[in-house]
């Protein structure tokens, strides 16, 4: 079981500089824990990355492929990175200066940390 405090903690590591938001969140849009801004703010951002993913996911049939490894975006307030790690997506959001490289090894970090408590998680939920 995963422990929500500890979760936004190792969240908040990632926010810093020009990255203002770290979510972590269902394929549905439903926010997990979130480190960063407003409670409002992260569950709009929420929305909008699971519309993002399950969109290219039906449109390009990356689904059957596996294809899809990460989106990352600029747009009109900043720039978002949105990816998957176990069964859930990670996003990050940050400001228009910040690098796609930097934004990429924050991510890569936090997949790395949290893919195999998040898989001993959704093994014990389908169980």
């Amino acid at each position: 079981m995963l422990r929500p405090k500890p979760l936004k903690e190792v969240l908040q590591q990632a926010v810093s500089g020009p990255v203002t938001k770290c979510l972590l969140l269902k394929q549905d849009g439903a926010l997990l824990s979130f480190a960063g801004d407003s409670h409002k703010e992260a569950q709009v951002t929420s929305a909008i990355a699971s519309n993002l993913w399950n969109a290219y996911h039906a449109n390009t049939g990356a689904i059957e492929t596996g294809a899809l490894g990460e989106i990352l975006m600029d747009c009109e307030e900043g720039r978002m990175l949105i990816t998957k790690v176990a069964t859930v997506l990670l996003c990050l959001s940050a400001d228009a200066s910040a690098g796609f490289g930097m934004m990429r090894a924050k991510a890569r970090a936090l997949v790395a940390y949290l893919e195999e408590p998040l898989m001993k998680v959704s093994m014990n939920t389908t169980n």
